[in-house]
Order: structure tokens, then C-alpha cells, then sequence
């Protein structure tokens, strides 16, 4: 199985890219899992990632239609759109509590990420739900105030660190160089 190619040859191409330009600068890749998806039907994306995010956890998980209907009675959401991160969170909580959510700030977001996939335990899947603004076409992260508000499942991140930094001993982060080690460090840790 080729990783890059289930995500597609945007990501594909993104990687090599980071990578190729990145030669002063070591990538490791976190904990990465790849996710059988469950698409957003209109604007469910939330609950869409919310969806995949049980699934990761083999728990028990609606379709997507019943997770909006479950949002509706909760007062979160109208036509399966969600605005507020807090009530996401508190929606959560309420229903699989074992999931333990919690809401970090922007500012701290890159230090909360790298920590949580970094010191993950070995029988743990961490996943993040994240909303973003996405662009047209590719979906990738941007800048459009609001106007392409979008959620994402989080299974792995890629960090680009100074060449000068020191070696990790955590059995969860890999060292890559190309799209290949990566396809080797995602098909040794998951399977579809």
C-alpha cells in the first residue's frame, strides 16, 4: 500500500516538496494513523470528523446523519454546521466522556499538538479535531476570514526542526526524508 497515494497526489507532492526544501531542517513524523474516512454529506464536517475520530477508538459510532440529529437535540447545530468550538467540546464530552476533550488556544496550538503526538502512549491513537479555514479547490489551510470554515481530523503531524537539534528516543517519532520513508513509517504503524 502507498500512503501518499491514499491521501492523493496533492499530498503527495506537498511532502516532497516540504522536504526537498527543507535541507537544513530534519522532518519528523508523529504518530501518524491513517483513517478509514466517513465524508461530510453538506456542511457536517465537524460531524464527519467526529465520526472518523470514533471510529479511531472503535467507539460506538453513529451515522452521520443520527451524530447531527444527536447535535440538533443538543442545541449545537441547525443543518449539521458547527460555530463553537466550546459547545463541539462540550457535545463531546456529554456523549463519549472517555474521549476526555479539551479546548487549547491558538497561540498554544503548535506546542499542544507536538506535545500530544509526541509523548502519546504506545496503546494510544491520538487524534485532534480542528477547525480551519480551507481553500478553494484543495482544501488546504488559508486565510479566507471564516468564509471557508472547515473541521479536520488530526491523526499525525509532520514538524520541520533544526538539523542542529538532537535525536529523539521516542518510539513514535520517525525521522523521513521522502515521501518513500514515509509510506514505510505509515505502513509499519496501520493498517487500513
Amino acid at each position: 500500500m502507498d500512503a501518499c497515494n491514499t491521501f492523493g497526489p496533492l499530498f503527495k507532492s506537498r511532502l516532497d516538496r516540504v522536504l526537498k526544501q527543507s535541507t537544513n531542517f530534519k522532518a519528523f513524523c508523529f504518530a501518524h494513523h491513517i483513517v478509514k474516512p466517513v465524508l461530510q454529506v453538506g456542511p457536517t464536517c465537524g460531524f464527519a470528523s467526529l465520526s472518523n475520530a470514533l471510529n479511531i477508538y472503535n467507539l460506538n459510532s453513529h451515522n452521520l446523519n443520527d451524530l447531527v440529529e444527536l447535535g440538533r437535540s443538543f442545541g449545537i447545530t441547525n443543518n449539521g454546521e458547527i460555530f463553537s468550538v466550546e459547545w463541539f467540546c462540550n457535545f463531546i464530552q456529554k456523549y463519549w466522556p472517555s474521549l476526555h476533550p479539551k479546548i487549547a488556544e491558538f497561540g498554544e496550538m503548535k506546542s499542544s499538538i507536538v506535545e500530544y503526538f509526541g509523548k502519546r502512549g504506545n496503546n494510544k491513537i491520538p487524534t485532534i479535531l480542528i477547525p480551519y479555514d480551507c481553500d478553494r479547490g484543495n482544501f488546504e489551510p488559508c486565510n479566507r476570514n471564516g468564509l471557508g470554515a472547515h473541521w479536520a481530523i488530526l491523526t499525525g503531524c509532520l514538524l520541520l526542526c533544526d538539523d542542529s537539534g538532537e535525536e529523539s528516543n521516542e518510539e513514535n517519532i520517525k525521522i523521513i526524508k521522502s515521501s518513500n520513508e514515509f509510506n514505510n513509517v505509515v505502513n509499519v504503524n496501520n493498517i487500513l
